[in-house]
């Protein structure tokens, strides 16, 4: 993704998951959910607080003002080796939690309970790792919606170049690609190069989980289930961005589901879209392999 951005990689990735996946593939029997299982369940575990570590932090580092130009230019250059520091951070960190539970596990500690199954200690590592996906494009989202606003309303508080670069319009509006023009600038360039960045794979992003849906479930019987995803996409972007809308799409609302079983897959009966048209439930154990 560092050397082909996010708008080529996601729609190549989500083409060959569907593809390839054997949980993408098609209907889904409560057989293979139950047999769908998370190999290392400590490297879910550790993953946000890999994450919070190997980029969170890089990129506070990285967009803080810095007294140095030089500095400033290295912690650039630290951000982005995030892929590889925040796998390296998750294995030391698995490592370290492998061996805490080897030694709970001796036979002087008491038993686990009863409802402390694989199922749920699957579900509440993938629910950890969804929340903090779903907070740090909320974040984000809504700092951006903060500068903008505060420009909008407290001018004064801008320099003028900040000014005439941050109007709602040209943040998130690009030119269009097929009318002929100059550019401006070089950095007005790279701006909408990541503007259509974004929305090429965000909206690879929004077919994937649809395709995920219907690819388990079957197609809907109702044009009211499109619109009703529709809907809920344009929703939940607008509240928690792009990022939030994926994970609240891909995370099912277990208060108004039945388990087929597995805690990480989810039924909802009989094809029955009217819940789907209320709730909109994507399976988790769709994303799985």
């Amino acid at each position: 993704m560092q050397a082909t951005g996010f708008g080529f990689t996601m729609p190549v990735y989500t083409i060959v998951h569907l593809l390839t996946s054997r949980t993408a593939a098609g209907p889904r029997s409560p057989a293979l959910s139950e047999a769908i299982r998370i190999s290392d369940l400590n490297m879910v575990r550790v993953l946000p607080a890999a994450i919070f570590f190997g980029y969170i932090i890089p990129t506070i580092l990285m967009v803080m003002p810095m007294p140095w130009n030089e500095l400033h230019q290295w912690l650039g250059g630290l951000w982005q080796g995030f892929p590889v520091s925040v796998v390296l951070i998750q294995y030391l960190l698995a490592s370290k939690r492998r061996r805490r539970d080897a030694e709970a596990s001796l036979p002087h500690h008491p038993p686990a309970s009863a409802h402390d199954s694989t199922g749920a200690r699957e579900m509440s590592a993938l629910l950890r790792v969804y929340s903090l996906s779903f907070a740090v494009s909320a974040i984000s989202h809504w700092a951006t919606i903060a500068v903008l606003v505060s420009r909008w309303l407290l001018p004064s508080w801008f320099p003028p170049h900040l000014c005439d670069c941050l109007p709602f319009s040209k943040v998130f509006m690009p030119p269009l690609f097929w009318v002929p023009g100059t550019m401006v600038s070089m950095a007005e360039g790279i701006h909408n190069f990541f503007q259509y960045d974004l929305y090429v794979g965000a909206v690879a992003s929004f077919v994937w989980v649809t395709a995920l849906n219907v690819n388990t479930f079957g197609p809907p019987r109702s044009w009211r289930w499109w619109l009703s995803a529709f809907e809920q996409i344009v929703a939940q972007s607008v509240v928690a961005g792009p990022g939030g809308a994926l994970v609240s799409l891909l995370v099912p609302a277990a208060r108004s589901c039945r388990c087929c079983g597995a805690a990480t897959s989810w039924c909802l009966g009989d094809n029955d879209y009217s819940t789907v048209d209320r709730h909109l439930n994507f399976p988790l154990y769709a994303v799985q392999g």
